[in-house]
């Protein structure tokens, strides 16, 4: 490990074999109505105000200028 790297236990950096066992939405075991969801990213959304830490906005920031479909994504996921 380099000096300064940051670990994470829960979301570990993705092996080979972890890449290999990946699927896509489509074929993954999401339920039907969050797969739509999330292959139709601009359907059905609603404009909201919402407060999250700074830390939170900078963490999807940084993942460019997706990142209000990415917080929205990972928002569906969860919501089961």
């Amino acid at each position: 490990m380099k000096k300064n790297e940051l670990v994470d236990d829960e979301n570990p950096q993705w092996s080979d074999e972890m890449f290999e066992k990946a699927t896509n939405v489509e074929n993954s075991t999401l339920p039907s109505d969050i797969k739509q969801a999330l292959l139709n990213n601009s359907d059905n959304k609603t404009s909201v105000k919402i407060s999250l830490s700074n830390v939170v906005l900078d963490f999807y920031k940084k993942m460019g200028d997706s990142w209000q479909d990415k917080i929205n994504n990972d928002l569906l996921v969860n919501v089961r």
